[in-house]
Order: structure tokens, then sequence, then C-alpha cells
């Protein structure tokens, strides 16, 4: 199985190499165009469809998927993650697969226990590798926790909330960890990796993805379940980098650093907005963050695009905006004069106003 994994990622880099750019290179060294060749080809070993045919086929196709996929997101601001290996996998495998292969059996009674917890981490860790023996998913979650103990927690947490959930609604899926395998890939996905969960709507935000992927995979039954649950919650969260939100995501070019280090960065990022605001009379009215792709439209949280300044000293900007227009069609020391008095301005303050247009407007 892992064969045919490592098969379809040699092909699919070798296709992108001679299809793609430059300019992308350095997402192929991080690869980027190869993770979703690589699930490809262990599904379709894992379901018994591959042949020599679909081997050769399904990483390019895989590719073609991804670069389309990419297009249509990119309004959205939304990475592809494993959408086009739940695409070619479900049009290879359905058309091979007979009505009896899909598991309607009804849902076995299942009791969970607290000593049960560890058993189900290790398996949904596992089953993201399609290993489904808790000893595997232990290696896996090891390998993750040294990597990034933020990973694990978040991975973790994510998945015992979506198998707490399976419990009530699709029991059948708890047992081999297949309940918690797709809030692993959400929970690390947006746990510090493209969203900084570091103030209180972006843990909102985080909580919200779990647990919208704990209902798509109740609502998608089936054993050919892939990671849609996974890949529909966090293209909705990231879709709301597009919006009027506090949610703090990573920017672009912070995206392939740890979550500790990308929620640091944010912390940081906040530290000197609120120092900002508060040495600048200003306070804060939201902070945008930047999505996985940097773009501009997405704002960065150390900007300053969410500070408003308080009415008092908004009144008296628009009063000086105002004479400013005026100002050029009869300019005179008496005019001046005349607005200072009718303001309530001094000198001193009309020059602090300037300058603060000029930082902030």
């Amino acid at each position: 199985m892992h064969v045919a994994g490592l098969l379809s990622t040699l092909l699919v880099n070798i296709a992108a190499i001679l299809l793609l750019s430059p300019d992308l290179y350095p997402q192929l060294r991080h690869g980027l165009f190869g993770f979703n060749a690589f699930l490809v080809g262990q599904s379709l070993t894992f379901f018994a469809s591959a042949t020599t045919t679909t081997t050769v086929l399904a990483p390019l196709l895989t590719l073609m998927t991804q670069l389309l996929l990419a297009a249509l997101l990119a309004p959205a601001k939304s990475p592809v993650f494993t959408l086009p290996f739940n695409v070619i996998m479900t049009l290879f495998l359905w058309q091979n697969m007979a009505p009896a292969d899909v598991d309607t059996a009804p849902p076995t009674e299942y009791k969970l226990k607290l000593a049960d917890a560890p058993e189900i981490v290790f398996r949904s860790f596992g089953q993201v590798f399609f290993a489904s023996s808790t000893l595997a998913g232990g290696l896996v979650f090891l390998a993750v926790l040294n990597s990034s103990r933020a990973s694990a927690l978040f991975g973790a947490t994510a998945a015992l909330l979506c198998s707490l959930y399976s419990l009530e609604h699709a029991s059948h899926l708890v047992p081999l960890g297949l309940a918690g395998y797709n809030g692993v890939l959400t929970g690390i996905a947006l746990g510090g990796v493209f969203l900084a969960p570091v103030n209180v709507p972006s843990v909102i935000a985080w909580g919200g993805g779990v647990g919208f992927t704990a209902v798509l995979q109740g609502g998608l039954y089936c054993r050919v379940l892939g990671t849609m649950p996974f890949c529909g919650a966090a293209v909705a969260v990231m879709a709301m980098g597009t919006q009027q939100v506090r949610v703090i995501f990573v920017p672009g070019d912070e995206v392939g650093g740890t979550p500790e280090e990308n929620m640091g960065n944010a912390w940081e990022r906040l530290g000197r907005k609120k120092e900002d605001c508060e040495g600048g009379g200003v306070e804060m009215n939201t902070v945008k963050g930047s999505n996985s792709n940097g773009q501009d439209g997405q704002g960065d949280p150390g900007d300053a695009r969410g500070v408003f300044v308080n009415s008092q000293s908004r009144g008296r900007l628009e009063k000086y905006q105002s004479f400013l227009k005026d100002i050029g069609r009869n300019l005179s020391t008496n005019n001046l004069q005349t607005f200072l008095q009718k303001t309530g301005m001094e000198a001193g303050d009309l020059e602090e106003s300037q300058h603060f247009i000029e930082k902030h407007e």
C-alpha cells in the first residue's frame, strides 16, 4: 500500500515539474503537490481498486484537480487542503464499488469510558494514514507531539470532541477511530497552522470548525468517507477571512512555521496593536487577520485599519478636514484665527490633529 502511495507521489511531482511554472517550485519542494497524490495512491490500494492504469492516471488527475480547485477557491482565500484527494478517490471508488461494499450495518452498542480516550486519540491519528491499529496510531501521535505540542493537543481535543458527537449519532464510527481522524485534521489545521486561536473569536472559530466537522461526518456516513468533512469545515472557516471578523488568520508568509511560532507572532502583534491604540488615544474596534494566502484584502493584525478614534477626536478631525477643503479657496491668517476660535482648538491641537491624519487616515 505504501509503495503505491510513494509511486503516486513520484509521478505527480514529475508531472508538476514539467507542467508548472518555476514560480511554483517552492510549493513543490514543500510537498504541496505530492500529499494529495500520496493519499490517492494509498486509498486505491486500501480499497483494492488499484490497477496499472489507475495507478498512473489517478496522480495526474489529482494534479489537474488541485490546480482547478485552487483557482476556484482563490476568492475565498482558502487553500485546497485534501479536496483533490476526495474528488479523485470518490470518482475512482464509486465506479468500482458494489452497493454491498457500503457499510450499512446497524450501529453497534459502544459505551465510551474515560479509559478509552487514549485509544480513540491514537486510532484517530493513525486513521489519517490508513493505520487502524492503536500501536501505529500511537506512533503517529508521538511523531506529531515531537514536532509540535500544540498540534498534538489541538488534534487530540478535536478527535475526542468528534468521537463524542458520533457516539450519540453514529456510534459505529467510534471504535476504530473513524469518527476522530477528520477531527484531528481540522484541529491541527485550525490550531495554529492557518488560524491563530489566541483570542476569544479565534477560539470560537476553531470550535465551530471542529463542530462542523463532526456534523458533516455524521451526515456523510459512508465507509468511503475520506476527508471531506475536514475540507468542508476548514474551507468554511478560512472563508471567514474575507469578512470583517476578529478572527486572526496566519499571514501567508508565516504559513509553514510551527503552530507555536505562528501563535507567538500573533500574540506579539496583538500586544503591539494594544500598545499603539492606548498610546495614540485610540481604541481597537476589530482585528483582521491574513489567511494562508496572505492576500492584501485580508489585512493584518498589525495594520491600522481596525482602529477608530473616540468621538471627541473624530469631531475635531472632521472639522479640521472641512476647514482644509475651504482654506484653499480663501486662505488668510484671519480665516485661520476665526476657525480656531470657533472650534475651541489651540494651535498645538491643530498640529497634533494634522500629524494624526497623516499617520492614520
